[in-house]
């Protein structure tokens, strides 16, 4: 059902596919880890390749890169912000609000992903 959405919302464009991928796999992992996240995407990258004739190389490295780099932009997003938060914290008396660190890294995060949707842009169209 999620890859028949994708293609509806990309109106069969492929590239516009690749970037949905990119962006909603940016996006949710922000929230949830990159691992779960990327998982959950294989069987929807499958069924996009099988059925819509899409080369699943590029899904598998936008999904790739959106799931790494999202994972920057909040504090959850990945262990090792969660690791430096809280050491930084230990470390200093001073706390890092959700609201300073987004701040901070998600324009970062989302400049980094606009990056790659070009360069899927130039690498596969």
């Amino acid at each position: 059902m999620a890859a028949a959405v994708v293609k509806e919302a990309s109106g069969g464009s492929f590239f516009i596919a690749l970037s949905i991928i990119l962006w909603v796999s940016a996006f949710g992992s922000s929230i949830v880890d990159n691992v779960p996240f990327a998982a959950t995407m294989a069987p929807i990258l499958k069924h996009m390749g099988e059925n819509f004739g899409f080369p699943l190389l590029p899904l598998v490295w936008s999904t790739a890169l959106g799931t790494d780099i999202g994972g920057n932009g909040t504090p959850i997003g990945a262990s090792a912000n969660v690791v430096a938060v809280a050491t930084y914290e230990r470390m200093t008396d001073k706390k890092i609000g959700w609201g300073y660190y987004c701040k901070a890294c998600y324009p970062a995060m989302m400049v980094v992903v606009g990056v790659c949707n070009l360069l899927l842009y130039f690498f596969y169209i």
